[in-house]
């Protein structure tokens, strides 16, 4: 069985354990030895999940906070690499020199940064006198002209007298053509070597983006990304580290989920940790299996519930509705609640003398702080806090679905009212059009009597009065005619 490298521990009161002492020792041989454990095994039952998980908070685990953290402080907790660990034991013994340009080569995720820090602590700490100085440049962001500025500026701006060898970060060295590598920074490495000005190239996914001269005077590093089985031991690490609760399928789970590489794997981690508090197989698949809200087929039964998205409705304040804290509940009653809920759990103490409790406790509560008996069947044998698991069924104020607004909804009387009103011009646009066409009819009738009375009087002649009441009938006749359409 291969050997699984020890990590640094947080506090010096805890170090940490390897998978390979506890394969040789007396608890575990003989799983090992007759084929019930294998090297995963081992690794879990080596970081058990910590008996008193925390609760995240939100400066702690906020995104920069944890980097900072995870960024590995010493040679024991950067994995996968043996050979670039020996060149940095090396170089504290001068062999190789330290004082010379470094290529640091590799691709996504293999820690190219954490390695540059280690070095950056390992040049610090060779002795050398005066102190070195850094500084750091990314080449992905500057041109061509801009990039060479901020080399003569960096080497312009250290002061031989203050300060020994100073050395130069290049980051994403891939985005320098090779040409310009060749005729531009070429010429530029040459001259701050001579002023005791060292670079540290870093580049991916290896150096054959870099320049055949500069290669030959850097001392090259590559970086192999981690096999699984050390991603895996890194994340038995941080949750032994930062006490977080889990369990085995849903750290593996994660793993899958994140390819097994070791930053997707920690982000993955940090954002359950911080949404659900515990890393549980149905917690580490809610990012996964959680459907569009746009989608118009129906799942197919059985539909994956959780204790979380059943509840949800029931913990709104019972007066407004609305998910706490509001003007009813406040940050300072939740806080009280759960301070109570904390005061509920059993303190079970790990000493010699402990005292047995009269009744069996929960092993799974003890240990993770939640019942996987309650979560997976819903009942437990067990003595738990129950309280825990009653849920909060009382009657809330009925909310307009659509509006979200309390019962009766002002915006959906709005809405009928606007409805009536259209309902009422619409009627009354069907009965107007009904007179349009009436009027049209009554239009055509007068101009057919008006053409035959004109006909008639065209076919023979008429004098004296039957020539007048001719012409007084044709006179009537287009009088109605214009009253009638101009109306």
């Amino acid at each position: 069985m291969a050997d699984i490298p020890a990590f640094a521990s947080p506090a010096p009161s805890t170090p940490a354990t390897t998978g390979l002492a506890v394969a040789n020792s007396s608890e575990s041989a003989w799983q090992v030895r007759f084929g019930f454990w294998d090297d995963v095994d081992v690794l879990y039952n080596a970081l058990p999940p910590p008996k008193k998980p925390r609760v995240p908070s939100a400066q702690l685990d906020s995104a920069s906070e944890w980097a900072k953290r995870m960024v590995p402080t010493s040679s024991d907790g950067f994995l996968g690499n043996p050979s670039a660990l020996q060149c940095l034991a090396n170089m504290q013994n001068g062999d190789p020199n330290p004082l010379s340009n470094f290529v640091i080569s590799g691709g996504e995720c293999t820690g190219k940064m954490a390695f540059i820090g280690l070095l950056k602590r390992a040049l610090l700490a060779s002795g050398l006198s005066p102190p070195c100085a850094f500084g750091s440049v990314n080449a992905k962001h500057f041109d061509e002209k801009s990039l060479l500025l901020k080399i003569e500026d960096f080497v312009r701006r250290v002061d031989p007298r203050k300060a020994g060898a100073a050395f130069l970060v290049v980051e994403r060295l891939e985005a320098v053509s090779p040409s310009t590598q060749q005729h531009v920074l070429l010429p530029a490495v040459l001259t701050a070597n001579a002023k005791n000005v060292f670079f540290v190239l870093q580049v991916r996914p290896d150096a054959t983006k870099v320049a055949d001269q500069i290669k030959q005077r850097a001392l090259r590093v590559h970086l192999h990304p981690l096999k699984p089985t050390l991603v895996r031991a890194k994340l038995l690490h941080i949750c032994k580290q930062e006490r977080i609760g889990f369990t085995r399928d849903g750290l593996e789970a994660l793993l899958t989920r994140s390819d097994f590489k070791l930053l997707p794997s920690m982000e993955a981690l940090r954002e359950v940790f911080q949404h659900h508090f515990f890393v549980s197989l149905p917690n580490a698949q809610k990012p996964t299996t959680r459907t569009s809200k746009t989608t118009t087929t129906a799942a197919a039964p059985p539909f994956p519930l959780s204790v979380l998205e059943m509840s949800a409705p029931l913990r709104r304040c019972t007066k407004c509705t609305l998910l706490p804290p509001c003007s009813h509940v406040t940050t300072a009653t939740l806080l009280d609640r759960i301070e109570r809920v904390r005061h509920v759990y059993p303190h079970q103490s790990d000493g010699a003398a402990a005292v047995t409790p009269p009744i069996s406790l929960c092993p799974s509560f003890l240990k993770t702080g939640v019942c996987s008996n309650v979560q997976a069947l819903g009942r437990c044998r067990y003595a738990h806090p129950l309280d825990l698991h009653v849920v909060d069924t009382s009657q809330i104020v009925r909310r307009c679905g659509t509006h979200t607004l309390p019962v009766p909804c002002s915006h959906c009387a709005n809405v009928r009212a606007l409805q009536e009103r259209l309902r009422g011009e619409s009627t009354a646009g069907v009965a107007l059009e009904t007179q349009l066409h009436a009027r049209r009819a009554q239009l055509a009738e007068l101009e057919l009597s008006r053409f035959q009375l004109a006909r008639e009087r065209s076919k023979s002649a008429k004098w004296g009065a039957a020539k007048r009441e001719l012409d007084d009938q044709l006179a009537s006749l287009e009088a109605t005619l214009a009253a009638t359409r101009c109306e």
